[in-house]
């Protein structure tokens, strides 16, 4: 029984030296939205990220979420894609290479706010991350004069 107990800590060590050697290796994205007005916080943003590779972007899922604030408190994130609310805070990290993203908020999940009847997005930000550099980047509400557009930018 002990000799099983042993095995069962070794291959954990073994496993948490693994993903600390691969997390040492790769760089981060902080992605930031503000708190916004309104109801605009309820309003998912949804983060595409896009790999190049041979010259082509194509999706990327092959990152790991490190960290998640709401509101600077930490909790689990629970969602299917990578989306932030107004004062939500994520840390992917991902391997080195050349990136894009875009933010965008289906028509479907707007709730009618601002009856814009087109798509929210935001122009592609394109990244080239070093092995172990951290890059943040930052998502805010298109406006013109305080007033709420229905898009997205990155900066």
């Amino acid at each position: 029984m002990k000799k099983i107990v042993y095995l069962i800590c070794i291959f954990f060590i073994i496993m948490n030296m693994i993903l600390f050697a691969k997390t040492n290796r790769t760089s981060q994205i902080v992605i930031n939205r503000n708190e916004n007005n309104g109801y605009m916080n309820v309003i998912e943003s949804v983060i595409i990220i896009e790999k190049k590779e041979n010259n082509t972007y194509t999706a990327n899922s092959n990152y790991v979420i490190s960290d998640f604030k709401i509101l600077d408190e930490k909790v689990k994130y629970n969602r299917n894609d990578i989306s932030l609310c107004g004062g939500e805070k994520i840390t992917l990290l991902i391997s080195s290479g050349d990136y894009r993203l875009k933010c965008i908020t289906p028509i479907k999940e707007q709730n009618s706010y601002l009856n814009t009847q087109k798509q929210w997005e935001s122009e592609y930000k394109y990244i080239s991350l070093k092995e172990k550099s951290k890059l943040l980047i930052n998502i805010y509400p298109e406006t013109n004069e305080g007033k709420y557009l229905g898009g997205w930018i990155l900066e």
